[in-house]
């Protein structure tokens, strides 16, 4: 695929056209998203295959299988699942408090995010309600993930399979929207099959966003102004 430079791409398709193996193929790059895939998938790959991506004037490239793989160049990806909201990572103190400044601009009622003594991360907030990430709503649990996750691996490439499988509430949705904008990484992929997604993000009209329509082994490329103005007569979720 040759794409036009953006930062954040929402590619959207059929069931089986191939939307999640994208986000994978380059996922692998990173040799950290190895075991992560293969929880999902089953196995990496039962042949020998290869990833090259061309960003920002970076080369890199992945040839892999299920036993071995050989990399050129340092990707750092992070992959988010979106059936998975529970955390992978164990963070340190000053990490936490890099969670609890960020997931506050969405929870001006957040106090604090930390790890309790018996291991597991509870948040507290300003009226001394204290919670563990098990009893937050998956929504919630699922932004915190996402932090969590971007905090500790520093990433500088996004993807994320199914957002709308993070069930954030609309306006929720918004301003997570304005949070990936103002991340600074060099690419975000999304994939979805839900309108809301696609439509959020394009009425910001940010030049910095471009959606991806995939059918039948074709792809189109579309503004946010080429989405608004398709939207009035058409569900592009039928037509990827």
């Amino acid at each position: 695929m040759i794409l036009p430079d953006f930062k954040i791409g929402v590619i959207m398709g059929k069931n089986n056209v191939g939307k999640t193996s994208i986000l994978e193929a380059i996922a692998i790059l990173d040799a950290n998203n190895a075991s992560k895939i293969r929880a999902f998938r089953g196995r990496i790959s039962n042949q020998i295959a290869e990833t090259e991506l061309f960003l920002n004037n970076v080369y890199y490239k992945s040839v892999f299988s299920e036993t071995s793989s050989t990399r050129i160049g340092d990707a750092r990806v992070l992959l988010i699942y979106s059936h998975n909201a529970v955390p992978t990572v164990t963070p340190d103190a000053s990490t936490f408090r890099k969670v609890t400044e960020l997931l506050s601009k969405f929870d001006p009622n957040i106090f604090y995010v930390y790890l309790s003594a018996g291991n597991e991360i509870r948040v507290l907030f300003n009226d001394k309600t204290d919670v563990s990430i098990n009893e937050l709503g998956y929504g919630y649990k699922s932004l915190l993930n996402f932090i969590l996750s971007y905090v500790v691996y520093q990433t500088r490439i996004i993807l994320i399979d199914d957002l709308e499988g993070f069930a954030l509430h609309p306006e929720l949705l918004k301003q997570f929207y304005g949070f990936l904008l103002k991340l600074d990484v060099d690419l975000i992929l999304i994939t979805t099959q839900s309108s809301d997604v696609y439509v959020y993000l394009a009425e910001r009209r940010s030049d910095n966003v471009r959606f991806i329509l995939l059918n039948d082994g074709k792809y189109e490329v579309l503004s946010s102004e080429e989405v608004l103005d398709r939207t009035d007569y058409e569900d592009l979720r039928y037509t990827a």
